[in-house]
């Protein structure tokens, strides 16, 4: 037999072990990137949940601050009012200042479940000024008090932002730009106008003397309320947006909170009417107050709804994931053995066929495909 004849079977063994190994290691290679794609699914899954989650405390602490901004615009309103000369009882004061109080503990404990905030230096020395403004009511005159209370809700707003910024839920710039746009297209410039206006004509009343300092820090009070609302109705329509609401949807929820201000204000300040009972002017515009502050708790307990279907379908997604990995880890392991054994067997069917070569003893066997290579030899 010629040499040719007998190297024959052995370049056969050899093209056939090379093919199935390089299918093995093909298999595992495909399925490596799969595996890492996964995990960096995973990886941003738990970086949006944990987005999700962020909103959805923030909101556990958005909600009692606004509360106790509610509470404290209220507050005020009748330590103008008391000050205007108003007979304002002191039972009625203490049940509002009490309300106050209620809120700002609940808010406080609020705080104190997220110390990993990094808020609550700051938190103790707001708390401190804002139980003594609420227990004092006031200072000794209009303006201090007014001062007082204008001082405390801005620190609100700046803790609202403080919180906004710690847990991730300040409103979508985009989103809310957006509205305010469109806004303005629409009824925007006719608001300002009329709170211009109001401002404008209370100003006119106290340089005449028509209108005590007490009574223009009542009319400054329903202003700031309302103007304040405004801000909170654009951050609502951002915050429902980013949630999952549909454009439309969060729109109308949003939208609606302006009319019934509009109707109960307009109606009675149009351009050179006069101001009137400025006591039945307070009176309205809390009544439409309490119509937008209905409208602002339906909507929070919609955010709230959104945020938690929107980290329980980040869950869910998880859980998915983690079935189809483990799948894929079992697969890279059966991959993975099954190539190591075709290499295994490849090398020692070559060993043994060039050991049978070498020293003439086809006695051996080289099973591929099932059939003995070394058989052709032999023949």
């Amino acid at each position: 037999m010629g040499t040719k004849a007998m190297i024959a079977p052995g370049v056969r063994l050899m093209q056939r072990l090379q093919l199935r190994t390089k299918l093995g290691l093909v298999m595992v290679l495909a399925v490596a990137p799969l595996f890492w794609i996964g995990w960096q699914s995973r990886v941003m899954i738990l970086e949006n949940r944990a987005v999700a989650q962020g909103e959805a405390q923030g909101l556990q602490v958005t909600r009692p601050l606004v509360s106790l901004q509610r509470e404290m615009y209220r507050l005020r309103e009748l330590v103008h009012l008391k000050f205007g000369g108003e007979d304002v009882p002191d039972a009625d004061l203490k049940q509002s200042a009490d309300l106050a109080q209620a809120a700002l503990s609940r808010l406080d404990q609020a705080l104190q479940a997220h110390a990993e905030w990094g808020l609550a230096e700051e938190w103790a020395e707001q708390h401190k000024q804002l139980s003594e403004l609420i227990a004092q009511r006031g200072g000794d005159t209009a303006a201090v008090a007014f001062g007082q209370f204008t001082k405390a809700l801005a620190s609100l707003d700046t803790l609202s932002l403080r919180v906004g910024e710690a847990s991730g839920m300040l409103f979508d710039p985009v989103a809310s730009s957006y509205f305010m746009v469109v806004l303005s297209v629409q009824d925007y410039p006719k608001i300002r106008q009329q709170l211009s206006f109001m401002g404008g004509k209370g100003a006119g009343y106290l340089a005449s003397g028509s209108i005590a300092p007490a009574e223009m820090g009542l009319m400054n009070n329903v202003l700031a309320e309302y103007t304040e609302r405004l801000d909170l109705v654009s951050w609502e329509y951002g915050a429902l947006l980013r949630a999952g609401e549909e454009g439309e949807e969060a729109w109308q929820m949003t939208r609606a909170k302006l009319s019934p201000n509009e109707s109960m204000i307009y109606a009675q300040f149009q351009p050179g009417a006069t101001l009137g009972d400025l006591k039945a002017y307070v009176s309205q515009n809390r009544e439409a107050v309490k119509i937008i502050d209905a409208q602002h708790d339906a909507t929070m307990d919609r955010l709230s709804t959104l945020l938690d279907e929107r980290a329980r379908g980040y869950q869910r997604q998880l859980n998915w994931l983690a079935v189809v990995m483990g799948l894929g880890m079992l697969a890279m392991v059966y991959l993975l053995a099954a190539f190591f054994t075709s290499l295994r067997r490849a090398v020692r069917g070559i060993s043994v066929f060039s050991k049978a070569v070498a020293t003439g003893d086809l006695s051996q066997q080289v099973i591929v495909d099932g059939k003995d290579e070394l058989a052709a030899i032999a023949v």
